[in-house]
């Protein structure tokens, strides 16, 4: 069963997630050349690697972790990694045990392609029930990037990261006035 409401299950195989998560951070990602919600998961088939959501371009959103255990889309930093993961590495040692990934389909390679309208929508939305339902401040929204700049420097791309912060701050007064559960957004 999904946890988000407006998400449809596709859970990739158990043997592809960690056994817990902490919830302190929220990871967006972009697929790189992968533009479909389909084939986001038939990547994952094939490599075991997993997020917990992905937004295809049509705003409907797949499934792929539940949000009380860790996909394996944050693992690893790299040189010039942001400071703020300090603490998680330190007490989680690995950063998929404590974020939750967020990828969106892109069908250019270097993550180029603006969102569609209804693809930031959902994803705005989607980003925003979590900080609220985890109490997850807009400082701890980070971009795949801040974890590996040196190989993940295009991740996410364009995203728009700023207008997601803003949206999260103001309690995505800018879009809906209530959360998918019928909670006030926060």
């Amino acid at each position: 069963m999904v946890d988000y409401p407006s998400a449809e299950e596709h859970f990739v195989p158990q043997s592809f997630v960690f056994n817990s998560n902490a919830q302190v951070a929220i990871v967006v990602h972009k697929t790189g050349g992968d533009g479909t919600l389909e084939r986001v998961q038939q990547v994952f088939l094939s490599t075991g690697k997993s997020v917990h959501y992905a937004v295809g371009q049509g705003g409907t959103i797949w499934q792929f972790v539940p949000e009380a255990l860790g996909a394996g889309g944050n693992c690893c930093v790299g040189p010039g990694y942001d400071p703020f993961w300090q603490p998680y590495l330190h007490t989680y040692g690995n950063l998929n045990l404590c974020t939750f990934s967020i990828e969106h389909c892109d069908p250019a390679t270097d993550n180029s392609t603006p969102l569609t309208e209804v693809q930031k929508e959902a994803s705005f939305k989607l980003i925003a029930y979590l900080a609220h339902k985890y109490r997850i401040p807009v400082t701890h929204i980070k971009t795949h990037a801040s974890i590996d700049p040196s190989s993940r420097a295009r991740c996410p791309g364009n995203y728009p990261m700023d207008e997601l912060i803003q949206f999260v701050r103001s309690g995505g007064t800018n879009i809906g006035a209530t959360m998918p559960d019928g909670t006030k957004q926060p």
